[in-house]
């Protein structure tokens, strides 16, 4: 493990493969030199290593998908999503975005509804403690920056199926539709690995 942010992408070796057993490939990736650390889960069902109190860890799963975010307590809050369902995205957008958030997506075509879910979703991981309303509290202001109540601006970095096809290092194809979505900042040198 390093002194940095590192993000592992990991495809389901079949769509029923349990998602605890998936993130524990992708922690074995992870922690090449040691032996993973265990996973709990807190109340709230967010995940943490108990033993490991010096690292913060983030993950989510979709369909064909799952990621994880582990980094180094201080360097930055973790939250991560990973997501593949673009058409619920787009049909419910007025349940969690607000009018600004639809106003300034308007003025930035490129983001897409489900580049803002997912966005959303890991500053809501990440910030779980700050945001009682996951709709309100966080607000687009451009492209891979938000405004968090209470907090400030948030930087969020996207990755779409085919960058992550193109980064694969088992040359598996991930879907068009895939978005990840994770907390950046902009000091931190982010290290991705995608299986």
């Amino acid at each position: 493990m390093t002194n940095r942010s590192s993000v592992v992408v990991i495809p389901r070796t079949d769509s029923s493969e349990d998602t605890h057993l998936t993130l524990k490939r992708g922690l074995r990736r992870l922690f090449t030199d040691e032996e993973p650390p265990h996973v709990a889960h807190y109340s709230d069902g967010a995940p943490y290593f108990p033993n490991r109190p010096d690292l913060l860890y983030s993950s989510s799963d979709c369909h064909c998908s799952v990621a994880l975010q582990v980094a180094p307590s201080g360097l930055l809050p973790v939250g991560i999503d990973v997501e593949d369902k673009a058409d619920q995205a787009a049909r419910i957008l007025p349940r969690y975005t607000t009018e600004a958030d639809r106003r300034t997506m308007a003025c930035f075509p490129q983001i897409s509804p489900l580049e803002l879910w997912s966005a959303k979703e890991a500053i809501f991981k990440a910030f779980s403690r700050y945001v009682r309303d996951f709709q309100t509290d966080i607000t687009l202001l451009s492209p891979g920056h938000f405004a968090v109540n209470r907090l400030g601006e948030v930087a969020v970095s996207y990755r779409s199926g085919s960058e992550l096809s193109a980064l694969s290092e088992s040359h598996h194809t991930y879907p068009d539709s895939l978005v990840l979505a994770f907390i950046t900042a902009p000091e931190v040198e982010e290290r991705l690995i995608v299986l």
